[in-house]
């Protein structure tokens, strides 16, 4: 069974297969989020936020650890789109 993990990252557009969004945790761990809303897809925003990694799954875009979020709070809010934050 696997556990409920909390973290604390950064949300990351990433270009690659088309783009899309990834979380790079404060301890430098890829997560690949399954069920990001509409509303946290903001390039740069930290977050904290929990949920569990995703098992014996493939994804199209071969970056990260799948993982599913079940709570996330919005820290600091980013920029909207595919827009490159620094």
């Amino acid at each position: 069974m696997t556990s409920i993990i909390q973290y604390k990252g950064t949300i990351k557009f990433i270009e690659l297969e088309g783009g899309f969004y990834g979380i790079v945790t404060d301890n430098n761990l890829n997560l690949l989020p399954s069920n990001l809303t509409e509303k946290y897809r903001q390039n740069g925003a930290i977050v904290e936020f929990s949920g569990k990694e995703i098992k014996d799954i493939k994804t199209t875009q071969q970056w990260g650890t799948p993982f599913q979020i079940n709570d996330i709070y919005l820290i600091r809010p980013g920029c909207k789109g595919d827009i490159s934050f620094m």
